[in-house]
């Protein structure tokens, strides 16, 4: 790996002499504090001393070894070289002792080669600890982990080997306890500081007012013999002899408490590794660890647990049912049937909560039911309805099944879970619209809203069946609204469907559109004539009213053919009904002059509201008929004013076809 380095010390000042990468402003200036002498006074040996702590914004770790420098010209100057090492490659270190023979003690003459990329090469294992170092690390260890939120000192012994034990605990801690862990192998006063306070730092073993410069630090001392020192003081003596840093490395990753987490993943790993004690597992991860979500340490216990489950206590059962989804696939294959049968033995209450959780847990509770056709799970639910809402959701294509829907089930819950599956509420209403369960459309239209509805009437055959589905979806105005103005195109059938089944101005005024003009322009299909027309007249209809903010385009849209079945005497009573409350009454009225008074509503309708110029230009693809309706806007004063701007548009030639209607506006706004 490529090790960047750095080289403290100084020129008129404790400065930065030379680095091998740029640092962040705050990084640097933590550097530049902890590379100076660690307290007023601090005697140093000709070994130095070490300091070790994370740049976060950096995202590096600096190991450090500081040496006094009396040949600098101001007392009390020190050399502090630095080893700035990836977070990423800290974690993948198993011995970090080798990093030490990389440090080299600077003079006054030789510091350019600081500015360099080290390569490091370190495949080494750790080596366990002697026993004496093991009884002072016992110390240590007690004090770190016994005391996990407090700064902790300790008395250096004389011991040429406390480098070597302090090294070993921190090589035994889990990748992210490791990048956080500040140490300092001598401090003459507390180094903490706004980056962060140092969880261990050294103190010398003469020192009798070491303590009064630390307050609040815990001091080390003899550690009581707890279960989870002994562990951690046995790795040290034989690294990973028992699994400990293994399991550290496995399960740590989960945790975000630091050095708190320590003893209780030592008290995991011992349950752990004792058959018969996964309730003692299971005791550490939901009282001592309760607030760390440790999914792979979770697994662990899981997998242990799941291969002889119908025998173990109950709290592991539970425990397993509730996260089999932290099972490993392999394990949960071989023993499927093993674990259905203890739910079946043991906990069908468990049935439903399993069904109702992810795809594992449900393949395993329905494990028995897989197999079955949707008759057969038609006739479980019956007699089990409470698993209902959890088989369908595992069951999704049952519900598609006519057979499901003509059993005439409750059906509350089946439509509370479709609601949230668009595709899947789709394929559940044409089946319960084949079945004949009209009983159904108003729930189901509450339930998934009217733009499914006519999303499955669609591709249903157009039969009295329809007709209540189509009556209850066109109440949900908001839903006929969405389903109109979709991207997917309409069908001129359920077009005409939802016109029958709501008044013109059934749906809400929108500002910028209206769902109408886009579906009409979009729709696809065919119809009878008299459907067509009724539908037309449905939309001239909503176009005179005032609920409608696009009445211009309306219009254009339904005119040429109202106005031809009007002339051909094609026009049923039923669309005329919707026309005429809406149609002036001109003078000199005749009862059967439907074509004057839709040419005189259209033509108040532009001039009154000043709509369009440009479409009233365009209303009619018949000559005649425009030059009728010129004539009727200028028999008024306002009319003939509207016919000047419609004159004035055709000029500016943006519909080059109207261009013969030009002459005829001209005479009539002249006259």
């Amino acid at each position: 790996m490529k090790l960047h380095q750095a080289l403290h010390g100084y020129a008129d000042g404790h400065t930065l002499l030379a680095s091998s990468m740029q640092m962040k402003p705050r990084d640097a200036r933590t550097m530049l504090v902890l590379s100076d002498i660690s307290g007023s006074g601090t005697r140093i040996d000709d070994a130095g001393y070490l300091t070790g702590y994370p740049l976060a914004e950096t995202g590096v770790y600096a190991l450090a070894r500081t040496w006094a420098a009396p040949e600098m010209p101001r007392p009390g100057c020190v050399w502090t070289h630095t080893l700035l090492i990836d977070f990423s490659d800290l974690a993948t270190l198993a011995s970090l002792t080798p990093l030490l023979s990389q440090f080299r003690r600077p003079d006054r003459t030789i510091q350019s080669s600081y500015g360099a990329v080290l390569s490091f090469s370190n495949e080494a294992a750790p080596s366990g600890l002697g026993p004496d170092n093991v009884r002072w690390a016992r110390s240590l260890i007690g004090a770190i982990y016994g005391a996990p939120t407090a700064r902790i000192i300790a008395r250096a012994p004389q011991n040429p080997e406390t480098e070597r034990t302090l090294f070993a605990i921190w090589e035994q801690q889990w990748p992210r306890l490791r990048r956080a862990f500040r140490f300092s192998t001598l401090s003459g006063a507390d180094r903490s500081n706004e980056a962060g306070a140092f969880d261990l730092q050294l103190i010398p073993p003469d020192d009798r007012t070491g303590k009064s410069r630390f307050p609040d630090a815990v001091e080390a001392g003899l550690a009581p013999a707890l279960p989870w020192v002994d562990d951690a003081l046995g790795d040290l003596a034989q690294p990973n002899s028992k699994g400990l840093r293994s399991f550290f490395h496995r399960v740590g990753g989960d945790t975000a408490s630091g050095r708190e987490a320590f003893a209780s993943l030592c008290l995991l790993n011992r349950a752990l590794s004792k058959a018969g004690n996964i309730d003692d597992a299971i005791k550490v991860l939901e009282n001592d660890l309760a607030k760390t979500p440790l999914k792979a340490a979770r697994s662990l216990v899981v997998n242990a647990a799941i291969a002889n489950l119908a025998e173990q206590s109950d709290n592991v059962f539970r425990f397993a049912l509730r996260h089999l989804d932290l099972a490993d696939r392999a394990n949960l294959d071989e023993n499927e049937r093993q674990i259905g049968a203890a739910v079946a033995t043991r906990a069908p209450d468990a049935l439903a909560e399993m069904l109702s959780g992810d795809d594992l847990s449900a393949r395993i509770a329905l494990a028995g039911l897989s197999a079955l056709t949707p008759g057969d799970l038609v006739q479980v639910v019956r007699v089990q309805p409470d698993t209902l809402r959890r088989a369908l959701e595992l069951r999704p294509n049952i519900i598609c099944d006519c057979s499901f829907w003509a059993a005439g089930l409750s059906l509350d819950e089946a439509i509370a879970t479709l609601a949230v599956d668009h595709d899947l509420a789709r394929g559940a209403v044409e089946a319960m619209i084949a079945a004949g369960r009209t009983d159904l459309a108003i729930p189901a239209t509450s339930a998934f809203g009217a733009e499914c509805i006519f999303s499955a009437l669609a591709s249903t055959p157009n039969d009295a069946k329809s007709e209540a589905w189509i009556s209850a979806a066109s109440r949900d105005t908001a839903g006929v609204a969405a389903y109109l103005g979709g991207s997917s195109s309409a069908t001129f059938r359920i077009l005409v469907a939802i016109a029958r089944a709501s008044a013109p101005d059934s749906l809400p005024a929108r500002q910028t559109d209206d769902p109408w003009v886009k579906a009409v322009e979009h729709a696809d299909g065919s119809v009878a004539e008299t459907d067509q027309v009724y539908l037309r007249a449905y939309l001239l209809s909503r176009a005179l009213g005032w609920r409608s903010s696009m009445s211009a385009e309306l219009a254009q849209l339904s005119f040429d053919s109202v106005y031809a079945a009007a002339s051909s005497n094609r026009m049923a009573d039923d669309a005329w009904a919707m026309l005429d409350q809406r149609l002036p009454w001109p003078a000199f009225w005749s009862s059967r002059d439907q074509c004057s008074r839709l040419r005189s509503g259209v033509v108040d309708l532009f001039v009154n509201r000043e709509l369009s110029a440009l479409i009233f230009a365009d209303i009619t693809a018949n000559d005649r008929l425009f030059l009728s309706l010129a004539e009727t806007a200028a028999g008024t004063n306002r009319g003939r004013r509207f016919l000047r701007r419609v004159l004035k548009v055709m000029k500016q030639g943006v519909r080059p076809t109207l261009a013969n209607r030009i002459p005829v506006v001209e005479a009539l706004v002249d006259w």
